[in-house]
């Protein structure tokens, strides 16, 4: 739990240091249901590999149909996370971005509500030199 807290402080100092950020919703149609996809996620990632571990997302600036963030997996040798981009398409959102230990990630998930669900796939680190793949859940916290 302090590990998570630590990470989502860290996190919101990356969001305000970035500056402006857009805080355009996800969700399609009507608005009814949607949220804005800014601010901080946190949950778990279920890895092929190394279980259940806390996760954090940042998404600091949705644009058009464009995402920037970071993505933070406590203590994960095969899917440590790292800065990100993306798209975003009605409720479906999809990114990919390169890890602090050489590897790369790609995430395919959708929105509903405040909730965040989808499956991932890492390749490869030095750290873990694997392929993993499994599943993400995060709650938006602001």
């Amino acid at each position: 739990m302090v590990r998570r807290v630590i990470i989502v402080i860290l996190l919101s100092a990356v969001i305000a240091a970035c500056g402006e950020g857009s805080s355009t919703s996800s969700g399609g149609g009507s608005g009814s249901g949607s949220v804005s996809l800014v601010g901080a996620w946190s949950g778990t990632v279920r890895s092929s590999i190394e279980g259940t571990i806390d996760a954090v997302m940042s998404v600091d600036r949705v644009s058009d149909s464009s995402l920037t963030g970071v993505l933070a997996v406590s203590q994960s040798l095969c899917i440590p996370g790292g800065s990100m981009t993306g798209t975003v398409n009605g409720s479906t959102v999809t990114f990919s971005g390169r890890n602090p230990f050489g590897g790369n990630f790609a995430v395919t998930g959708s929105v509903s509500g405040n909730r965040f669900t989808g499956s991932y796939r890492s390749i490869g680190s030095f750290s873990c030199n694997r392929k993993d793949t499994g599943t993400i859940s995060l709650t938006k916290l602001n």
